[in-house]
Parts: structure tokens; C-alpha cells; sequence
């Protein structure tokens, strides 16, 4: 792809997972040779990526198509496909906690963050946040920062309970976390 949007790095800074908007792929580099080693085909406008490190998966919100891709990071392939919403959509940022079995995808259009159970691979759930874009967890804390595009704000939320803590002044617009 031409336009990299978003880069995850396995646990052991082996591999760098790459997103690419534009031509619906994800790309892998060695991040010690800085080669290129696998493009994996994707949905339709892939933006967020995140690794679960122990069940050797990356899992990728494809931006346009409502879908969330399932890579094995161990064999660089697509395994399968998650439906998270309707088409059109706007999944955007995406975090994970791999303790809790738990994928937490931003749906930006529908102003809610999905929640997937990554042993079935289904939406079980939904946060609601108004136009969520990027994701960030601690798993520690129970609780997931998510920005909201355009507002200048971070939403704090209790994972466990699924309730706001608190909204978080964070500049005058911000749409990355």
C-alpha cells in the first residue's frame, strides 16, 4: 500500500503490522532488517491494528466494510472475518485485552466502542461514547481511553461495568490517542 495509517509491534519487537487504507492490506516488516515479509489482504479500508501476543493473532478494523480481520501473526494469514457493524460504517481504532478475551473496536458513525468476544468472535456488547476514534486499554485498571474525533477529549471507561468515569480534557481537537 501507498498510505500506512496504523503500525502495531509484536511483543518481542520482532514484527511490525502495518496498515494500508488504500489498497486494503496489511503489511509485515522484519523490524530488525526493516524488510518487507508478508502482505496480508484484508477488508475495505483498514485503519487500527492490535496483537495478542499469546494466541498469535493481530486483529485489524477494516474502516469501510464493517468488518474486523483475524490474522494469524504465526502463519501471516487472514483466518477470519468479524462482523461488527453495518455497512456503510466508520470502524476506526482498536485495543485489546488479552486476559479478559475481549476486542474493543470504535464505531465511530454509530457513536459506540463494540465489544468482541475474541474466543467466539462476536459482538457481545457496546459502549456508548459519542464518535470514538482511537483506543487505548489498561487492562490492569479495567478501563479503556478512547478520544473522540474532533472534541479535544479522552472518555474514560470502566470495562468491567461499561459505565463513563470521566471525559478528559485533552487539547482542542484530537482524533489520535
Amino acid at each position: 500500500g501507498r498510505v500506512p495509517d496504523s503500525v502495531a509491534v509484536d511483543s518481542l519487537g520482532r514484527e511490525a503490522y502495518v496498515t494500508h487504507f488504500d489498497s486494503g492490506t496489511v503489511s509485515v516488516i522484519n523490524t530488525g532488517t526493516g524488510r518487507l515479509t508478508s502482505t496480508i489482504t484484508v477488508g475495505n479500508g483498514p485503519e487500527g491494528v492490535a496483537l495478542d501476543p499469546t494466541e498469535h493473532r493481530a486483529y485489524v478494523t477494516n474502516g469501510l466494510s464493517g468488518t474486523v480481520s483475524v490474522i494469524d501473526t504465526s502463519k501471516h494469514a487472514r483466518i477470519a472475518t468479524i462482523r461488527v457493524g453495518p455497512t456503510p460504517n466508520r470502524l476506526s481504532g482498536i485495543a485489546i485485552d488479552p486476559a479478559a478475551n475481549k476486542l474493543y473496536v470504535a464505531d465511530t458513525y454509530r457513536n459506540a466502542v463494540a465489544v468482541v468476544d475474541t474466543t467466539t468472535g462476536t459482538v457481545t456488547g457496546s459502549l456508548s461514547v459519542a464518535h470514538p476514534w482511537t483506543l487505548a486499554i489498561n487492562p490492569a485498571a479495567h478501563t479503556l481511553h478512547v478520544t473522540t474525533m474532533g472534541s479535544g477529549k479522552v472518555t474514560v471507561v470502566d470495562t468491567s461495568t461499561r459505565e463513563v468515569l470521566r471525559t478528559i480534557e485533552a487539547g482542542s481537537t484530537s482524533v489520535r490517542l
